[in-house]
């Protein structure tokens, strides 16, 4: 039975470090599974490539899509949650 005081600080700082860097780790798939469903440029089976060799070979396929494709990854949500620059010079036109 583990008790409280059985853990060092530094086994707990450990595993709180381990765990974080899994839900990072999580968080990095899915975001990578997101982005090639998003983009527009691949074909249904490259999309399906990517996500088979997701869950086949996760390491080498996240080092792989960040070295070929760094800038989808950052500019998918840019503008995905704002309006652009013509639709508020619309509203500013219709309001006068």
């Amino acid at each position: 039975m583990l008790l409280a005081y059985t853990w060092a600080v530094g086994q707990v700082f450990l595993l709180t470090f381990a765990f974080f860097l899994f839900l990072l780790w999580l968080w990095l798939l899915i975001k990578i599974a997101i982005d090639v469903f998003r983009r527009k440029d691949l074909s249904g089976m490259g999309k399906a490539g990517w996500v088979l060799a997701l869950i086949l070979f996760p390491f080498i396929t996240v080092v792989i899509y960040m070295i070929t494709n760094p800038v989808s990854l950052s500019a998918g949500t840019i503008g995905a949650y704002g309006p652009s620059d013509a639709a508020i010079a619309r509203q500013i036109k219709a309001a006068h």
